[in-house]
């Protein structure tokens, strides 16, 4: 199955979800609070079917992540052996350390801008959940607004996650920050964080109580993110254009890559 009909599919199911939650969050808001008995181990969520179908999609989701399925893009895939195609210039294989380097670079820049724009509620949200800020104090903001900083909760942080899978979706499509601005990669096959998405959606969560919604979906994110970093240690000759030959151009079948799109070639 091409590229454009599995993205086309996952961007349809991605905004069905999403719009569902935003439904149900101004109609029934209580409904998205999976840690709705405050217990360390919440099993509120399986009350609820809307909650239950987030979960499902969602670990479905991470789960197929682990495994180098044919349909899975490159640049995902090149963390697995099966990812891999050794260029006859680049045997035997060892690390590149000038690439080697690049991409931690890569690396550090992407996670200094993520942690900078998650900053912009993850201190707010903390300030207000231990009492070091009270929204009703600052007479600046308008009631609406201090109304909502007030009871923000598990459900605020599920919009909040379900947001960032439609933001996923649309880097992968039409235009990325990491890959336009931040790192300036080619494209997504070559980009040093591409697996990392898996925890940069499920952030949010890090900041709610942990119950068994978050905390499942918590833990199969660090899965996917530690498995792939461990691959890059231990072989980052996967993650080098110059020795895997399945990421040059010439090798892509990707017909929704960006450079395609706009008639760009290497």
């Amino acid at each position: 199955m091409k590229q454009s009909k599995i993205t086309l599919v996952r961007l349809v199911l991605r905004v069905f979800l999403t719009l569902s939650v935003l439904f149900f969050y101004f109609t029934d808001r209580p409904l998205l609070d999976f840690d709705a008995d405050r217990k360390l181990l919440s099993f509120s969520m399986f009350s609820s079917p809307l909650l239950t179908t987030v979960w499902i999609f969602l670990a479905t989701d991470l789960i197929l992540r682990l495994f180098p399925l044919p349909y899975t893009a490159m640049g995902a895939k090149k963390s697995f052996s099966k990812g891999f195609k050794a260029r006859p210039s680049a045997l035997p294989l060892k690390r590149d350390r000038t690439h080697f380097k690049k991409m931690q670079r890569d690396a550090l820049r992407a996670t200094v801008v993520y942690l900078l724009v998650n900053g912009l509620y993850f201190l707010p949200y903390l300030f207000i959940r231990h009492g070091i800020w009270k929204p009703s104090n600052w007479t600046l903001l308008p009631d609406f607004f201090t109304e909502f900083l007030s009871k923000i909760g598990p459900p605020e942080l599920l919009v909040a996650v379900m947001l960032y899978y439609i933001a996923d979706i649309f880097f992968i499509r039409f235009w990325c920050i990491f890959r336009n601005v931040v790192n300036k990669n080619r494209c997504c096959t070559t980009c040093r964080i591409h697996c990392w998405d898996s925890v940069m959606c499920l952030t949010p969560l890090l900041l709610c109580p942990q119950t068994f919604f978050s905390s499942t979906l918590l833990f199969l994110a660090f899965l996917s993110f530690i498995r792939h970093e461990i691959s890059f240690y231990t072989h980052p000759w996967r993650f080098n254009e110059k020795q895997n030959e399945l990421l040059s151009c010439a090798s892509c079948t990707n017909d929704v890559c960006p450079r395609k799109m706009c008639g760009k070639k290497r």
